[in-house]
């Protein structure tokens, strides 16, 4: 291959990598990728032929009026989503999620979109682990389907996975059979996930389900249902909400739908008192939601019950009750907070939960940005990880070995005030540098702790 091909073949990457990026001119990159296809014709294959024809269909003149369901399925070919991101993604209020919430509604036009190869600005996870495909309009409607069938229109619930769509036919049998019962009858009783109640085992007087990681799972259906419910019958919502906070299972459930809660037709008052009803629970496994959902809409009522909550873990903590499993939403809540009380409360909880929950505290406490970008928090992330800097615990791993906490916080304190280290390279947050030796570890800590009290002699 020679060297201007070689360089078409990354050409064609950058282009073809920018039409799943936000507000990228796609007009722009296909003209240039037609180029390419010309120039080399190795690259002009039947796939880049059908790719093209899908690309000009997207950039074809809308003619839906807007306003209209039509108009909402057009602004699909706008639709971004990272589907390798771990981080939660509220449901915002985007055409997918208005379609969403028209519910029956938009039925006949979602299915008449079945086959609509328009592209969107997303990929679909590939069947093998690693692949994708490029996701088009008629794969969303075929997602919001689904959804709102809660998983009943197809047996294979990993139909999506490889580009696959529902079938036409199929769908118009169950929406037949779902509209003899009604929409909202049909809601109610698919909003709670159908296997709550049904325990395999039990840790600690609590249920434990197999195939427990895909009870949380964003591709469940439920938060679909729960989100048309708050937007058509919201006064369904309380009675949803409350029988999730009467179920104990490990690690929670969808987090009770805090986000569609928030996200519904519920008046701005009584999302928050169904809000307060969770942040006064025993389990962090309903008070963390509840919590991150008053964060959304009141930092006042936030502040009066998250510092009286992570006086609950300290204390739990203390007579040997589970930790909570994610000490980063402890952080992340604190930040919400934005007040001393709360950051000192965490500060307490953390020193007194297990080194788990603990490391993961501190590896969340730097903010995930570039590390010259103003943190107005940087004073109470540095008083947090301060008392770290004594704490010998080893955080353990399968061999038995593993870093003290001590050191772990040093790093995460270096890379807060500005030292030059190892950085994560998509979330920049400190790495933790396993080569140095002990004398090394200790000038580090050093340091460190002469940095951090500057930046604290600063404050006073």
């Amino acid at each position: 291959m020679s060297v201007a091909d070689e360089l078409r073949l990354i050409a064609w990457r950058f282009w073809g990598g920018s039409l799943t990026a936000r507000g990228t001119d796609r007009r722009e990159a296909l003209r240039q990728l037609k180029v390419l296809a010309t120039e080399y014709k190795t690259l002009r294959t039947p796939e880049a032929d059908t790719f093209f024809r899908q690309l000009e269909l997207t950039l074809a003149p809308r003619t839906a009026k807007p306003g209209t369901v039509e108009a909402l399925i057009d602004e699909l070919t706008d639709y971004w989503d990272d589907p390798y991101s771990l981080l939660p993604t509220p449901a915002a209020p985007t055409s997918y999620w208005r379609l969403a919430e028209l519910g029956f509604d938009a039925v006949p036009a979602l299915i008449a979109h079945l086959n609509d190869d328009r592209l969107t600005r997303a990929h679909g996870l590939g069947s093998q682990f690693g692949t994708s495909h490029h996701l088009t309009v008629g794969h969303l409607c075929s997602r919001l389907l689904f959804y709102l069938s809660a998983g009943t229109i197809s047996a294979n619930q990993q139909w999506e996975a490889g580009g696959a769509r529902l079938d036409p036919a199929e769908v118009r049998k169950w929406f037949a059979a779902a509209q003899k019962v009604g929409e909202e009858r049909w809601l109610v009783m698919h909003a709670v996930p159908p296997f709550v109640g049904r325990a395999v085992a039990y840790r600690e007087d609590r249920p434990v389900f197999v195939g427990k990681g895909l009870v949380s799972h964003e591709g469940r259906t439920e938060p679909h249902i729960v989100r048309v419910l708050g937007a058509k019958y919201p006064a369904r919502l309380p009675a949803v909400y409350r029988t999730m906070l009467g179920i104990s299972v490990e690690g929670g459930i969808l987090d009770d739908f805090v986000n569609e809660l928030v996200a519904s037709r519920l008046p701005r008052d009584q999302k928050i008192a169904l809000l307060e009803e969770g942040a006064a629970s025993d389990s962090p496994d309903h008070w963390v939601p509840a919590l991150e959902g008053l964060a959304q809409l009141d930092r006042a009522r936030l502040r009066r019950h998250l510092k009286p909550a992570l006086m609950r873990v300290w204390l739990r903590a203390w007579l040997g009750h589970p930790d909570p499993k994610d000490g980063s939403r402890l952080v992340r809540l604190a930040e919400a907070a934005d007040d001393r009380g709360c950051w000192e409360a965490l500060a307490s909880a953390t020193r007194a939960v297990g080194v788990g929950c603990r490391m993961d505290a501190i590896r969340h406490i730097v903010p995930c940005a570039p590390p010259d970008r103003p943190d107005p928090m940087r004073h109470e992330r540095t008083r947090f990880l301060m008392p770290f800097l004594d704490d010998r615990t080893v955080d353990k791993d399968g061999d038995g070995t593993g870093p003290e906490v001590r050191d772990y916080a040093a790093s995460q304190l270096a890379g807060l005030l500005g030292f030059r280290v190892q950085r994560d390279p998509f979330l920049y947050r400190p790495v933790f540098d396993a080569e140095r030796d002990p004398i090394s570890r200790v000038i580090f800590r050093m340091a460190a702790r002469r940095a951090g009290a500057r930046v604290l002699a600063e404050e006073n």
